[in-house]
């Protein structure tokens, strides 16, 4: 059947994309990474290097709660499966080369209407993207990183100390335990956000100076009551 895959797991897509022959003998379409990231983000990216002189693109992109008193953490979740993208690696393109970076890293400031905010790697389906870009050969640095608010890194940090970013599994009173596992089944079962926003900024730079922005701000919708993410997720897979 035809169907739409949100993603964002990059070794699922190249699976899909390994069945593009038996798709087409079928008539089979299946577009993956439709979300915002992955989705959108790739899009702007890959057009935007297109259409603007340059040759760095950077991407800050994130769903916040309104409140960010909302609890100690400063985030309410908006789907399950985010804490995967927080482990691992991430694909930066660097002076022309393809480059892994051990997450959480890459953090710096962000500034969203004057209120300080974090931004820092994480694995949101842009890997694809950065070996297009690197092949198309115009863009030579490429990343994105996902906003929070404050001290949303350092839990992370934290976390990652003590072990609980840790796969293996190990015994505890007889039960086979994997700390991650545990980690993202609470992340998971969080409170759901209801009011939030979404910032989604691009940057396209040629020598350290900026040539074009493409921003979205998205908002909770106290008509329908869908949430910001609910609403940019499903009009651009729409």
């Amino acid at each position: 059947i035809s169907y739409c895959d949100y993603g964002p797991n990059t070794n699922t897509v190249r699976a899909q994309l390994g069945l593009g022959d038996i798709a087409l003998k079928n008539g089979v379409t299946v577009i993956p990474n439709n979300g915002i990231g992955p989705g959108l983000n790739n899009i702007v990216a890959v057009g935007g290097s297109r259409e603007f002189d340059c040759d760095t693109v950077k991407m800050y992109v994130g769903g916040v709660p309104e409140d960010k008193n909302c609890n100690p953490l400063s985030y309410q979740a908006a789907f399950a499966g985010l804490f995967d993208g927080y482990v691992g690696e991430a694909t930066v393109l660097e002076n022309g080369e393809l480059k892994k970076v051990a997450l959480p890293g890459g953090l710096e400031d962000f500034y969203f209407k004057g209120e300080k905010m974090e931004a820092f790697l994480t694995d949101v389906g842009t890997e694809l993207t950065a070996e297009f870009l690197k092949k198309d050969g115009k863009v030579k640095n490429f990343f994105e990183k996902t906003l929070r608010w404050p001290g949303h890194f350092h839990f992370l940090r934290q976390l990652e100390c003590v072990g609980f970013f840790k796969k293996e599994k190990f015994q505890i009173d007889g039960v086979s335990v994997s700390p991650f596992s545990v980690t993202k089944h609470c992340f998971d079962n969080m409170q759901r956000v209801e009011k939030d926003i979404l910032i989604f900024c691009v940057f396209f730079e040629k020598e350290f100076k900026q040539k074009a922005l493409v921003r979205m701000i998205v908002r909770y919708d106290s008509d329908t009551g869908f949430t910001a993410m609910q609403k940019a997720t499903s009009v651009n897979t729409a």
